[in-house]
């Protein structure tokens, strides 16, 4: 297992769960971070590696964190260089990470998120926001949440405005995690632009990223490039796993979660 691989999974789930994908997930993560194979979350992901290696998630108190929230950048990491103090994310969960990891470094914070992104050693890079959701991908999920009875009327108002008065600050955000990856992986720089099935990633890496793939920067060539599969149905945010819409799982290599 000398691939590089990355880990980026957002779920319907909660990461303490006890269910089978759930725990195999975790010994997957175990795995990875054994051998310092690159690993990078988001949301779900940013939760599940934190609480697997040491750290502690759980239902955050202070409620539903929804719409585009600004991110401090803590730290003087060197992949960060040249780049602005703070940064705008979308931001959908419940849950977040309280405790981080004994060898995790923060550089990604904010009053309401406290952990919101991590690295540890040179392998590991989460964020607790989604980058990759645009505007009105964060207005579908607020819509359906509202729908749904899981959040109040006056939040839907609130959030809104948070959406319309926040630009999010995806292409910032999408190219440096693709310099990381980049460096992680030699050959795959010119695959990152374009929203189809890219099997020179093979052997290479191992995708577990957010199902939802309305992500509006592709023809701005800020794509992350974990974009092999494909929407349920053009309105669907989950990827089918185990014939359960819970999260997408592409792995490009021997083994398979």
């Amino acid at each position: 297992m000398n691939a590089t691989r990355t880990l980026s999974p957002e779920a319907a789930t909660v990461v303490t769960e006890q269910i089978d994908w759930i725990l195999k997930l975790r010994e997957y993560i175990k795995l990875l971070h054994s051998q310092q194979i690159k690993m990078f979350g988001i949301c779900f992901g940013h939760q599940i590696i934190a609480d697997t290696l040491g750290g502690k998630t759980e239902r955050f108190s202070g409620g539903w964190g929804l719409g585009i929230h600004t991110f401090n950048q803590i730290g003087q990491a060197s992949w960060r260089k040249n780049h602005p103090g703070s940064v705008n994310i979308g931001l959908s969960c419940q849950d977040q990470v309280i405790k981080l990891p004994t060898d995790a470094s923060l550089y990604l914070a904010s009053d309401f998120v406290k952990n919101a992104g991590y690295t540890i050693g040179n392998h590991v890079i989460t964020v607790q926001g989604h980058p990759e959701m645009p505007p009105a991908y964060l207005t579908y999920l607020i819509e359906k949440r509202l729908q749904l009875k899981l959040i109040a009327p006056e939040t839907e108002a609130e959030v809104s405005e948070f959406i319309q008065n926040l630009p999010p600050d995806e292409a910032e955000v999408a190219a440096r995690l693709r310099e990381i990856v980049i460096s992680a992986c030699p050959g795959v720089r010119e695959y990152f632009a374009y929203d189809v099935p890219h099997y020179a990633f093979r052997r290479r890496l191992c995708c577990i990223w957010p199902a939802s793939q309305a992500y509006s920067g592709i023809d701005k060539g800020v794509n992350l490039g974990f974009c092999e599969g494909h929407l349920l149905e053009k309105t669907g945010h989950y990827l089918t796993f185990n014939n359960r819409k819970q999260v997408g799982v592409i792995t490009f290599g021997a083994q398979t979660i």
